[in-house]
């Protein structure tokens, strides 16, 4: 588990949910709601966990803090939550949608120990079959002041307010950007994870059902289709056998 005193976990749960016609962050999937569930998994990998978004309710013993700026997505909650971490002390926000309730946490606290284990990574984004997730990532404070920039602007696509606050720092500290960026690309087989360009083994391993359920690890309920699709067990064709590698 990532020390409290640098690296702190935020929820973001701020979203308006409109595709699912109720607030997800209170659907019960599997006897939990993804809320609970959502804090329960980032509680894995920091000892810290606060709930971004302006919630009624939020897990006995977690905090809250309201969206920054409302109504811009994401990018908001992330400012809200930097700004939070650093009023507390903190260093890096890891973040985890509410709606990814598959994610195992013992995957989130490898990824976690990755990426922080870097003296010049600021950004550090899990990279899924090809498709950058930048709401599983750790972002570090140094980014905040180019995130509040860009707000200001109107600036409220994610992944390119990202990298353009990577890369400028990247100029500014004079490294290579992939010293500031780590966009981690994920390859499964045979029960283990790699992950890097360098596939490296991550020090974790899933449990039988967490593997059963790998191609739904970074899988959105977003809509009424998703949560009951994942509600109705595994599709079985979609998961290659044991030994085959495959890109997630």
């Amino acid at each position: 588990m990532a020390a409290s005193s640098r690296v702190r976990g935020y929820v973001l749960a701020g979203g308006r949910s409109s595709r699912m016609g109720t607030d997800k962050a209170e659907i019960v999937f599997e006897g939990r709601t993804l809320l609970d569930r959502a804090v329960a998994t980032m509680g894995e990998a920091c000892a810290e966990v606060t709930v971004v978004g302006d919630r009624k309710r939020v897990p006995e013993g977690t905090a809250s803090v309201p969206d920054g700026v409302p109504g811009c997505g994401p990018i908001g909650g992330i400012e809200a939550a930097l700004g939070d971490c650093v009023r507390k002390g903190g260093e890096i926000a890891v973040f985890l949608p509410v709606d990814m309730p598959l994610l195992p946490g013992g995957l989130l606290r490898a990824l976690v120990g990755a990426w922080t284990a870097s003296k010049t990574m600021r950004l550090g984004v899990v990279v899924e079959d090809g498709r950058m997730q930048p709401l599983v990532s750790a972002v570090h404070a140094e980014l905040l002041a180019a995130i509040r920039a860009a707000l200001g602007r109107g600036d409220y696509k994610l992944q390119p307010v990202l990298r353009s606050a990577a890369e400028d720092l990247a100029r500014r500290m004079d490294v290579p950007l992939a010293a500031v960026f780590a966009a981690t690309p994920l390859r499964l087989g045979n029960g283990r994870v790699l992950a890097g360009d360098d596939g490296a083994e991550l020090p974790w391993r899933p449990s039988p059902l967490e593997w059963e359920r790998r191609l739904s690890w970074f899988k959105n309920l977003n809509t009424p289709a998703e949560l009951a699709e994942a509600c109705g067990g595994e599709n079985k064709e979609l998961v290659p056998p044991l030994g085959e590698e495959h890109h997630t």
